[in-house]
Order: structure tokens, then C-alpha cells, then sequence
């Protein structure tokens, strides 16, 4: 990282060095969803709050971004409050797997920023936040 100078450790950063990729899965199998791929900058590792493990090496070649791996895919907190549960979560990924859709990836900035979002636990909190509704046809 050029901004980083090796001799003053207060210019070290882990999201200079350290990726989360964002890959969907169809990305195996069907190279155009390799567009949807998209790599942002986080901290952690093994002996931090964020922990996680990464890859330094690969394929025999130091690389320049190491790419977190074996980390928490889900992150929740739960308050037992006496007007009900209260509780707030995040995740690396998006509410949707459509690379279209504009909820796709849209909590990954939270999850490297360690922001949770309040996760609506009651049925009136959840009908109170619904953006849409999707029907799946029945099964043939």
C-alpha cells in the first residue's frame, strides 16, 4: 500500500491489506457473474474482535491483498427488554442473490464498517418495514 510507510507502524492498516470478496456462487460455473465480484477493504484477523483467517500466499506468490476467509457470516445481538426482544445484526452479503437487485451486496459496507442494523424481531415491526413481497410459483 503506498500509504502506508513500512517504518512508521501508525500508517498500518489492515483494510489496506486485508479483502473481503464478494463472489456469487453462480460465478463457479457462469464466468459472466464473475462482473458481480467486488473486494472491500476490512480489518481482523485470528487476534481481533473481527476475527478471521486469510490468505497470504497463494499459488506460491505473495500477494497484495489477502483475501478474509473463515469468518463470522452472521452477527447478531439480542436484548431481552421487558416490551420485547430487541436485537441488532449483521451479515457480509446482501438481502438479495440477484446481482441486479439494489439489495444485493447492500450490507457488506456495514459488516467491514462493523454497523449493525436493527433486525426487526415482532411481526408488526416486520410488517412495518416490508419494501416488497415476492410469491414463488407453487412446485409442479
Amino acid at each position: 500500500d503506498s500509504a502506508a510507510d513500512p517504518g512508521d507502524m501508525t500508517t498500518w492498516r489492515w483494510d489496506r491489506m486485508l479483502y473481503l470478496r464478494s463472489r456469487h456462487e453462480l460465478a463457479e460455473i457462469e464466468p459472466s457473474f464473475e462482473q458481480y465480484t467486488e473486494w472491500r477493504g476490512t480489518g481482523g484477523n485470528f487476534d481481533t474482535p473481527n476475527v478471521g483467517s486469510f490468505t497470504v500466499i497463494e499459488d506460491g506468490v505473495l500477494k497484495d491483498r489477502y483475501r478474509l476467509g473463515n469468518a463470522p457470516s452472521n452477527r447478531y445481538l439480542w436484548e431481552l427488554h421487558p416490551d420485547g426482544i430487541r436485537a441488532k445484526f449483521m451479515i457480509p452479503t446482501g438481502q438479495s442473490e440477484i446481482p441486479t437487485d439494489p439489495h444485493y451486496l447492500d450490507l457488506v459496507d456495514d459488516y467491514v464498517n462493523h454497523v449493525y442494523r436493527d433486525f426487526f424481531y415482532s411481526d408488526q415491526e416486520i410488517e412495518a418495514h416490508v419494501e416488497r413481497r415476492m410469491t414463488l410459483p407453487a412446485a409442479q
